[in-house]
């Protein structure tokens, strides 16, 4: 084997399996940034929608006494 196939076939050794284990991190990294948004749309926005309800009608509870 001359110097650049020795080289080739360290780059090949190394960097597949850099590209590889790169790649599965990306993969997690969208997985959670998926399972957040789910999170987001299936648990806060309905508590922030009963939160506003509650507001406002504990707001026209207060307005009324007032006057």
């Amino acid at each position: 084997m001359n110097t650049l196939e020795w080289i080739n076939t360290l780059v090949v050794m190394i960097g597949l399996p850099t590209i590889v284990g790169a790649l599965l991190s990306i993969g997690g990294k969208l997985k959670t940034i998926s399972d957040f948004e789910e999170d987001i749309k299936g648990n806060i926005k309905p508590d922030l929608k009963d939160i506003r309800e509650r507001f406002f009608v504990l707001e026209g509870h207060l307005f009324s006494r007032g006057k």
